[in-house]
């Protein structure tokens, strides 16, 4: 982006998010893409940049290239209900040593 006025410079924060995040979180990488492919058609057609338009199209590339979401749906369920059953299993664990406490 060589000017100050380029105004694609809106999409960089989450383009540059989405890839630190790609190697550990992939869908949270691809929403980030996701959500500057769905800024950029709002910047305003007099306003765009032939630079502007080759970050939308390599954009609209990449993100067709982007693994299954299924796959990574799934596995983002599989990590949230482990780390929910985690969660559940200090509490059950945290009650039991409460209620064995007790003197009777």
């Amino acid at each position: 982006m060589a000017s100050d006025h380029e105004p694609a410079k809106i999409l960089l924060p989450y383009l540059q998010r989405a890839d630190e995040l790609q190697e550990h979180e992939p869908l949270v990488a691809y929403n980030c893409r996701l959500y500057a492919m769905d800024r950029g058609p709002k910047i305003p057609a007099g306003e765009r940049t032939k630079t502007a338009n080759a970050l939308l199209n390599s954009l609209i590339k990449q993100l067709e290239k982007l693994p299954d979401l299924q796959v990574l749906n799934w596995i983002t369920g599989i990590r949230f209900a482990a780390e929910y059953l985690s969660v559940v299993h200090a509490a059950c664990n945290a009650h039991t040593l409460f209620v064995n406490s007790w003197q009777f």
